[in-house]
């Protein structure tokens, strides 16, 4: 049993150069545990044989040390696959589908500018999102941004509502959104849930949470679960 303990530690610890996301980090920490206790239990073993000379303490409690440890260990790793699970679960989520563009144009009931001329604006105002990151500002407005772009007020609610297919609340937590998961995936995965969302231009957690799992299907304490899962790479 003993050598079993630390061949399979060993093995864990060689297929794990490097470590990559918390489930790996995890069975390094128990393969190290389990090449320990092997070593301890081949010490104790041989000191009942008479072995090793008189070492002054008693090996079983440390030996019982370890086996708390690991226990504890497979606990974290029984809620990590439970939360995983849940994770899991989410996955059959969809985000909210769009009527397309023919139906929306077909429902407006006012003067409609050349597709051409939104198509352009759509991408004027796209560039401008990804250039200024001006949606990180708390207090904008539809006007700043269509003031900002030189549009007239009425295209540019048209932009939204008919060829976007969103309000310009939606369109901004949208851009948000994508900015937190950003956020997330790298360097500031630290940063509190309050934190994240001030970071990206929400006045709430609550409205933060809320838009986080429209458009996600998780919550964000999920989402870095789901980011720290085995071989798990999101495209942004």
């Amino acid at each position: 049993m003993p050598v079993s303990l630390i061949a399979y530690g060993v093995y864990c610890l060689r297929r794990r150069l490097e470590k990559q996301n918390a489930f790996e980090v995890l069975i390094d920490q128990l393969s190290i545990i389990e090449i320990i206790e092997g070593v301890l239990i081949l010490v104790m073993f041989a000191d009942f044989l008479s072995l090793l000379p008189e070492l002054g303490f008693n090996l079983r409690w440390i030996v019982l040390t370890m086996l708390v440890a690991s226990a504890g260990l497979i606990l974290r790793f029984l809620i990590y696959s439970y939360r995983k699970a849940r994770i899991k679960g989410s996955e059959k989520w969809q985000e909210p589908v769009i009527p397309p563009l023919q139906e929306r144009i077909k429902a407006y009931k006012g003067s409609m500018p050349e597709l051409r001329l939104l198509e352009a604006y759509e991408r004027q105002l796209r560039e401008y999102f990804e250039r200024s990151k001006a949606f990180l500002n708390p207090g904008l407005t539809a006007g700043m941004v269509a003031a900002e772009l030189g549009m007239p007020k009425h295209h540019f609610s048209v932009l939204l509502n008919v060829y976007i297919g969103r309000s310009f609340y939606n369109l901004v937590a949208y851009y948000r959104i994508l900015y937190a998961m950003e956020l997330i995936a790298g360097s500031e995965s630290s940063l509190s849930i309050e934190a994240l969302a001030n970071e990206c231009g929400f006045n709430s957690k609550t409205s933060f949470n809320r838009y986080f799992r429209e458009f996600t299907g998780f919550n964000p304490s999920e989402f870095k679960g789901y980011l720290d899962g085995p071989d798990m790479e999101v495209a942004i």
